[in-house]
């Protein structure tokens, strides 16, 4: 194999494995290296999942009502992600909310257990994300889910490029050495794919505002706790994702 072609197979394959359960039939020789060139491969992850999910909602709106329909299509991005992402909105809110300090913030995001605020956090951002895509008939939804997943993981390379690891070891540090040519080869498949399922301009909107809340999520986490986190990362991915499904609902209706 073209050592060119393994190198971006190996990059895809990391991207999998950080982002996802997915099965990754190779085995990852050079990792850290490989690491921050994965980034511009985590919106086609997040695409992958993406059309999962929206294969099951659509499947579901057939026979289900649409309620039902959204929590088998959420349940299902949970299921392919190991809940990565919601653990990381849990643990950061926990930290934030109940860490006075940088050190203190950081400790409590360490600890694997999930206190009031990550439970609040947690249950307050899957309802939204349920009640959005409730909103939606079969075919619109679908779509939102593929537009939301892929954005809300494209616009994490922005992060990683622009931001300084906050801890000196741990799972997000290998991708702190991000290119601006990664990250915007991942912006673009993000916006493009955007483009494409929900149309130019709003596909063009999401994609601006996604990365507009992701520069000034970053901005404060560095403010409070010297930069990003693999918590922080999948809050981002949260926050994002909802927020999608949430303008999306409020415009197609259901």
């Amino acid at each position: 194999m073209p050592e060119r072609l393994r190198a971006e197979i190996e990059a895809m394959a990391i991207a999998a494995m950080t982002l996802s359960r997915l099965p990754v039939p190779l085995t990852v020789t050079r990792f850290e290296i490989a690491a921050p060139r994965a980034v511009r491969y985590f919106p086609v992850i997040g695409l992958v999942i993406g059309a999962v999910c929206a294969g099951v909602f659509y499947a579901a709106s057939f026979v289900l009502g649409p309620v039902i329909s959204a929590i088998l299509a959420i349940a299902a991005g949970i299921l392919l992600t190991g809940a990565l992402h919601e653990d990381g909105l849990a643990d950061i809110a926990d930290g934030l909310g109940g860490g006075r300090t940088r050190e203190r913030a950081l400790e409590i995001m360490r600890d694997s257990r999930i206190g009031a605020f990550g439970t609040v956090a947690l249950v307050l951002m899957l309802a939204l994300q349920i009640a959005a895509l409730g909103g939606m008939g079969a075919g619109d939804g679908a779509l939102a889910l593929l537009g939301a997943h892929g954005v809300s993981r494209g616009v994490l390379a922005l992060v990683l490029w622009r931001g300084t690891y906050a801890r000196d070891d741990g799972a997000a540090g290998p991708f702190g050495r991000v290119s601006i040519m990664d990250a915007a080869v991942a912006l673009t498949i993000a916006g493009g794919t955007a483009t494409l399922v929900l149309g130019v301009a709003v596909g063009t909107a999401l994609t601006v505002a996604a990365s507009a809340f992701a520069m000034m999520a970053l901005a404060s986490v560095t403010r409070r706790l010297g930069g990003y986190t693999g918590d922080a990362l999948g809050a981002i991915q949260q926050c994002v994702f909802a927020g999608t499904l949430v303008v999306l609902s409020g415009l197609v209706g259901p």
